[in-house]
């Protein structure tokens, strides 16, 4: 049986990804750096810049 805490393998980064966008939004923040590992050794790392203005951070709901 899982625990109701388990961690699901395989989407660390995109959790990473997410928090990180969203620090950036509540904290105001302009830039943020990610870092993943790849496993088997190697690693990844994302720049994110957080964009004034726009349809997604005034609210709007952009068409995609």
């Amino acid at each position: 049986m899982l625990s109701r805490f388990a961690i699901v393998n395989g989407s660390s980064g995109a959790r990473i990804v997410t928090t990180l966008t969203s620090v950036l939004g509540v904290k105001d923040g302009k830039i943020g750096v990610a870092g993943v590992c790849n496993g088997g050794g190697g690693a990844s790392a994302l720049v994110i810049e957080r964009l004034s203005g726009g349809a997604i951070s005034n609210g709007a709901h952009p068409h995609i």
